[in-house]
């Protein structure tokens, strides 16, 4: 028995290929076929009209792997116009003949517009990498390429089928922000979709400080470095309560660090330095 595959391209996993040949495009099909084995061989294929008329002949050739894995890529080929059976003929391992004719007609399939996907929004952060992601649905080829404010960004790139295709930003700014585009261009006509990119400061980065061991009645010093120069609001937590750190033994320093004075044995555990 064998499965037919159509694929607008070479390909070599018959999960690459689809159901039906696109209209107006050269076909490359993968036969798949179970219950042939080596020195078992496809020698022609023959597209039958449904009437039994035949509508062309094309020869199989042998695969590298002598047909093992069971797949066999025909030459590419323009399908005809009207709906077709698929006829192979070969001879089994044994050495006899045998003809199998596929059990569904295959027809044309007309390619529609290319269906091009992008997020609502992106969201950035100030002098950090953006990525503006689009994906794009399409059975035939097609160029792709991004805009903004109908100026193109980069190079056109071409597709053979569905794909996901980005625009990076290597150092996000306020100049940055807008709208942007990308356009999928096939034979059959045009498809877009606009995102909008927002530029935001990035959140806080901190720098851990070290361990502090104090003796009983000492002053310890907890470090919290802030990275950057955004404002920020800085609190320390233990044990998933904030420290209240404006009076007392404990208080808080100018340079955020956490001051623990007359240190007693329950001052001791894990401290969090919270920047927001």
């Amino acid at each position: 028995d064998f499965r037919a595959g159509f694929s607008t391209v070479p390909v070599t996993e018959f999960n690459h290929t689809r159901e039906r040949p696109i209209k107006g495009l050269p076909a490359h099909v993968m036969l798949k076929c179970t219950g042939l084995k080596p020195p078992g061989v496809l020698s022609q294929v023959e597209l039958m009209s449904g009437s039994g008329r035949s509508l062309r002949t094309i020869p199989v050739p042998l695969p590298s792997d002598l047909g093992q894995q069971g797949l066999w890529i025909l030459p590419e080929f323009h399908t005809p116009p009207q709906s077709f059976f698929i006829k192979v003929t070969g001879n089994d391992e044994t050495g006899f003949r045998f003809q199998r004719l596929s059990t569904v007609s295959y027809t044309n399939i007309v390619p529609d517009l290319p269906v091009v996907r992008m997020p609502d929004v992106v969201r950035g952060f100030y002098m950090q990498p953006a990525v503006i992601g689009c994906s794009v649905q399409s059975d035939i080829p097609y160029r792709l390429r991004f805009a903004r404010s109908g100026i193109a960004l980069g190079e056109e790139k071409l597709f053979q089928n569905s794909a996901a295709a980005s625009w990076e930003i290597a150092h996000a700014s306020g100049e940055d922000e807008g709208s942007y585009e990308c356009i999928a261009q096939s034979s059959v006509g045009q498809g877009r979709a606009f995102t909008q990119l927002t530029v935001q400061e990035p959140p806080p980065a901190l720098k851990p400080g070290a361990n502090v061991t104090s003796s009983i009645g000492g002053v310890a010093v907890l470090s919290c470095q802030v990275e950057g120069s955004m404002r920020h609001n800085l609190t320390w937590h233990r044990a998933g309560r904030a420290v209240r750190a404006r009076a007392g033994r404990v208080r808080l320093l100018a340079d955020s660090s956490l001051q623990i004075t007359g240190v007693q044995a329950e001052d001791a555990g894990a401290y969090h330095c919270v920047a927001t």
